[in-house]
């Protein structure tokens, strides 16, 4: 099958893991720099991609190490973050949408300026069954021409870090499963420029003992004054704008 132009990475990476698994080798981290391709009506074009794969125990089997457990969905956030933290993507507006790709049962999708940089998830079940892939895998795929187009926009800015600590509230939210992590992140982004520096979604659940419709998100926000230590009457006008504009925009409810 070798002398067909692939137009995923996807099903190479994941022969990869079949033949390491057939040789006792389930807890694998792979990644490839590789080409794909597309047929328009007049030409065919070509894409470069940054592909990562794991799969497995989360760290090598050790006497200390026995209850950690697989990998899972937040490790690989953690990976995809930390390459994008390592070019500077951090300095661009990146939004949040959940994906669309059909290879997962749950993703995200991370975008500068409507141009896709990155798509991660968990593998779907039906696709790993086909394979007959025994443990979760979890896939990432860089759009690499677009990475390199920003990571050339942007500028190496050094600075001190800041003497002041860092201050973080928590929300669990209650919405509609229509609406999308963008639309928060957005809207709570408005609310504040100075000191609210990072918001992150670190769970999302569906299913029982949730209204119909309804899903649950737990949102973090990290506030930092870089000049002064923050006082907790700071953070509290600055959530209670959030809530207020959730609550007002997106119909959420505080759980």
């Amino acid at each position: 099958e070798l002398d067909v132009l692939r137009q995923s990475m996807l099903f190479d990476g994941l022969e990869t893991i079949v033949y390491n698994q057939n040789r006792r080798t389930s807890d694998v981290k792979l990644f490839e720099w590789g080409k794909t391709y597309f047929k328009t009506e007049t030409k065919f074009k070509e894409h470069s991609h940054l592909s990562l794969f794991i799969s497995g125990a989360s760290v090598n089997e050790n006497w200390d190490t026995a209850n950690v457990g697989d990998v899972n969905f937040y490790q690989l956030k953690g990976v995809v973050n930390t390459i994008m933290e390592k070019f500077g993507m951090n300095k661009f507006n990146v939004r949040t949408e959940e994906s669309e790709l059909a290879c997962f049962d749950y993703g995200l999708k991370y975008k500068v300026n409507n141009i896709d940089l990155v798509e991660f998830g968990k593998i779907d079940s039906a696709t790993q069954k086909q394979f007959d892939i025994n443990n979760e895998v979890f896939y990432v795929i860089f759009n690499y021409d677009n990475f390199i187009k920003l990571v050339g926009m942007n500028k190496v800015v050094y600075k001190e870090v800041s003497k002041f600590p860092a201050m973080r509230r928590d929300l669990a939210l209650l919405i509609d499963k229509a609406v999308a992590y963008s639309s928060i992140q957005e809207l709570a982004s408005k609310q504040d420029k100075k000191l609210l520096k990072a918001i992150n979604l670190f769970d999302v659940y569906e299913g029982k003992n949730l209204p119909e419709g309804k899903k649950s998100y737990a949102v973090s926000f990290q506030f930092q004054d870089e000049h002064k230590t923050l006082v907790d009457a700071q953070i509290d006008k600055v959530m209670s704008k959030i809530i207020s504009s959730l609550e007002k925009e997106l119909d959420a409810q505080l759980r």
